[in-house]
């Protein structure tokens, strides 16, 4: 009986300390690019209404990106929109990807584009 306690008591110790050192950073889409920790591929949808995005880790570091409710812009390249706040969970997998209305002026129509940022020094 004391074997089998102290064997959950170590599973438990282990998956305590997995999950904490696990923990992934919450982070807004445009600061995770900026700080180089994401590179961002956009195609064109519905004749460049809509855009699909294409979040892709370019570390280890575990994220969770957020895409705040409204009109987000980055790298002054490509715009889009949220009616609410969109999370896309980026701790356990290397990409995700979402389509969104498409706004602003410079719109992708057809194809694809990457940006990458500089990662940090």
């Amino acid at each position: 009986m004391k074997q089998a306690i102290l064997s959950f008591s170590v599973v438990v110790w282990i998956s305590f300390f997995s999950t904490v050192s696990m923990a992934a950073d919450r982070m807004e889409i445009n600061d995770a690019f900026k700080k180089g920790l994401i590179s961002l591929t956009f195609t064109g949808r519905d004749k460049g209404e809509r855009v699909e995005i294409k979040a892709k880790k370019r570390s280890s570091k575990a994220i969770i990106l957020l895409i705040n409710k409204g009109e987000t812009n980055i790298a002054n390249m490509v715009s889009f929109n949220t009616g609410k706040t969109v999370v896309l969970d980026l701790s356990k997998k290397d990409d995700a990807t979402i389509v969104l209305p498409q706004t602003g002026s410079h719109r992708i129509i057809v194809g694809s584009e990457t940006l990458e940022a500089n990662p940090p020094k």
